[in-house]
């Protein structure tokens, strides 16, 4: 996982273990602030050369996920073939830095934060 200024990019490599069987996308998932993993739905994947997806914070702050900046992010990916869909990866964990959570408050002031209207 590599933290952009808007979340994380999450990239991953094609595996050679089901060469017979073509990989036709993937499904990745965030673990939610209840402990359940749960498929992101901005990353359905549907194109097996496309090995990356780009993780918003915004997105995870909302239902049914209910993560803060402050929170850890944990995604795995899974392949899909035409048979079905294979093992899950192992689980990767990013710990925003403090650092890294000032910089996010500076650019994006009102993400997560209410808007009086």
């Amino acid at each position: 996982m590599i933290p952009n200024k808007c979340g994380i990019s999450v990239k991953w490599e094609q595996s050679d273990e089901n060469a017979a069987n073509t990989i036709v996308g993937y499904n990745v998932e965030v673990k939610s602030v209840n402990g359940t993993f749960l498929n992101f739905p901005f990353c359905m994947i549907k194109d097996a050369a496309q090995t990356f997806c780009d993780v918003q914070m915004n997105h995870l702050q909302k239902e049914p996920f209910y993560l803060q900046d402050e929170e850890t992010i944990t995604v795995r990916v899974q392949a899909k073939n035409f048979i079905g869909v294979g093992a899950f990866s192992d689980e990767v964990v990013y710990a925003p830095s403090k650092a890294e959570m000032k910089f996010h408050e500076k650019l994006f002031p009102n993400i997560g934060n209410p808007v009086e209207e």
